[in-house]
């Protein structure tokens, strides 16, 4: 039985209302103790009488005495008693009740939340345990035979970019003996491939109406002879060629996408940059810009939306071809590289790599890729290796096809 203050419950409101959990005083058990002799006594009397002498207040302090409110299966009978004794009470004491719930419910929310680190930090320790090249005596047959307990783990390994499974130990799942490739479903892999390959599809036919779009638009204004002092917004000078404010709303907006799309990653960089893209690039044209700043602008649009295209196209195709992520992006940055490199075609571009090429490895390297960066906007080691790695990444997946 719960330690309960009952002198406290049954004051009639006039002491300071404590709560039923706090410690009774000797004065409070013994009024307990009489609350309990009181109600053995009327049993009494009514049993000699044939009467029923305890008013529903008295009966209901006698019955209340033998409740545990900090049981739950007393709970509910404690409160409607005490609300017969005093309502004010027992709504005080059904807050309390309910605030524990409150707090016990956040409890076991914060315990499971911990426990979800913990798997993460477990799944972190194993892959650390295996970078530091852990080696256990540990062969197949004893696994097999198990006389090594070990279980399963799945999981998803960023460096591999793969689903993969640790078979760790039992007895200390930080220990992984070792780690195995998931199983894939194959029914399931063709089709999260072909959704990849639709969803790329649709993508480049949306590049395409885009580009037709801006196209217009740029028309437009290469043929709008403005009169002498005009300017204007892009919609108003669209107005003014015969045009309608939604095909400049659409080329702006077009704009607006491309410069955040996928694509951008694959432009080249350098004395390749077209001058048009790097308009489109710059965000919405100023308000003063004249009708051929505004056309240029329009046509960059158009070529961002042609490369978003190609882009798409080039994604559909490579996982018709090879079934897998793995690769594409690297076959990108291959394509952005010699896109880059072909744009350096002057005797002076073409000599300043070769210098700096020279100096890699030497003290003047950094003097001398900055020199080129700052000239042709772009490191040229930094290219390089890119294009180094990702040659030989997109060789291993497609081994060299």
């Amino acid at each position: 039985m719960a330690n309960i203050d009952y002198a406290g419950l049954f004051s009639n409101g006039q002491d300071k209302q404590a709560s039923p959990f706090t410690s009774p005083s000797r004065d409070q058990q013994l009024l307990g103790f009489a609350a309990k002799q009181n109600e053995a006594l009327t049993g009494r009397l009514g049993g000699m009488f044939g009467l029923q002498q305890q008013d529903p207040v008295e009966l209901a302090k006698t019955q209340l005495v033998g409740l545990d409110p900090t049981k739950a299966a007393d709970q509910e009978q404690f409160i409607k008693l005490l609300n017969i004794i005093d309502p004010g009470k027992a709504a005080q004491f059904k807050q309390q009740l309910d605030a524990k719930k409150a707090k016990s419910v956040a409890a076991e929310a914060a315990a499971k939340l911990e426990q979800s680190r913990y798997d993460i930090q477990r799944g972190d320790v194993a892959d650390q345990l295996r970078l530091g090249n852990k080696k256990l005596d540990i062969d197949e047959e004893k696994i097999k035979s198990k006389a090594l307990e070990t279980t399963q783990v799945k999981r998803f390994d960023k460096e591999r970019g793969e689903n993969v499974i640790d078979h760790v130990l039992k007895s200390d799942p930080n220990v992984v003996v070792k780690t195995v490739l998931a199983p894939q479903n194959a029914m399931e892999e063709y089709a999260s491939i072909q959704k990849v390959i639709n969803e790329a599809g649709n993508l480049s036919n949306a590049a395409n109406i885009k580009e037709r779009a801006a196209l217009n638009v740029a028309n437009m204004l290469e043929k709008y002879k403005p009169a002498a002092g005009f300017t204007g917004t892009l919609v108003e000078w669209v107005k003014a060629a015969g045009g309608s404010q939604d095909e400049a709303s659409a080329t702006r907006t077009a704009a607006m996408a491309l410069v955040t799309g996928e694509a951008i990653a694959s432009l080249p960089q350098g004395p390749a940059t077209d001058k048009d893209i790097e308009l489109a690039r710059k965000g919405t044209p100023p308000a003063n810009a004249d009708a051929a700043y505004l056309a240029s602008y329009a046509r960059g649009v158009a070529k961002l939306a042609r490369r978003e295209s190609r882009y798409y196209m080039d994604k559909s195709s490579w996982f018709s071809l090879h079934n897998t992520p793995k690769g594409f992006l690297s076959s990108q940055t291959i394509k952005r590289v010699e896109e880059t490199l072909e744009g350096m075609t002057s005797p002076t571009q073409l000599e300043m790599m070769k210098k700096v090429r020279a100096s890699y490895g030497e003290a003047n390297e950094q003097d001398n890729r900055i020199v080129f960066e700052n000239t042709f906007g772009f490191d040229l080691k930094n290219l390089d290796q890119d294009y180094e790695l990702a040659k030989q990444v997109v060789e291993k997946v497609t081994g060299g096809n």
